[in-house]
């Protein structure tokens, strides 16, 4: 099921395996039903190799993006790292970014999100990314962009141009939606977030009414 392909990088239990280098394209469903979900999983699925000695998901994570759609890895990144380790944000100019190409393509997933205007900087290190072997998942807003041919596995998204800066609100009703599908196939999540409330209850994080 090309949902389940998909779903697997962010997961820690079980992956199905598939093969590297498939492409899965996908478009927007204007039904709102399940093809959306199907393609919306393929962008998660950082498949490992057919000889890989792990049955799990990708050992690590990386969220990549530049610019305006670098504020929408943020939110993707707090709720991942609740449900699963090794999540990553990696954006320009910081020392991982000319680094990543020392990371292993096949343990790496790299999940990026970019919305016009198109940057070129982030277009430079997807595509060498993808030269170097890493399997790439993207969100972008058309299959005109130029990160599709740099990209194993795309959701198209629409933007609304409403104001001087585009909405990015249903990409983050959709990145909400995946997390919140991929968490319940996790499994023995319930122990590790019962685990992290007991320490936030410890350290008093929350302001209590």
């Amino acid at each position: 099921m090309e949902g389940e392909h998909l779903r697997a990088a962010f997961r820690t239990g079980p992956a199905e395996k598939y093969p590297r280098g498939t492409r899965r394209s996908g478009t927007h469903d204007r039904s709102g039903t399940g093809k959306l979900k199907q393609t919306a999983g393929n962008c998660f699925r950082g498949s490992l190799p057919q000889d890989s000695k792990s049955d799990d998901g990708p050992e690590k994570i990386v969220l990549l993006s530049a610019r305006i759609s670098a504020t929408l890895l943020d939110q993707i990144h707090y709720m991942l790292s609740k449900i699963r380790d090794n999540v990553q944000i990696v954006l320009p100019g910081s020392p991982e970014w000319n680094n990543l190409i020392l990371e292993k393509p096949e343990d790496t997933f790299i999940f990026t999100i970019m919305f016009p205007r198109y940057p070129n900087i982030l277009i430079t290190e997807i595509a060498a990314l993808h030269k170097a072997g890493f399997e790439i998942g993207l969100m972008t807003n058309s299959m005109l962009s130029p990160l599709i041919p740099h990209s194993s596995y795309y959701i198209e998204v629409p933007v609304s141009s409403t104001s001087i800066f585009d909405c990015y609100g249903t990409a983050t009703v959709l990145l909400n939606y995946l997390v919140r599908d991929i968490a319940g196939q996790i499994e023995n999540l319930e122990e590790r977030l019962n685990r992290l409330e007991t320490y936030e209850k410890e350290n008093d994080t929350y302001y209590r009414i």
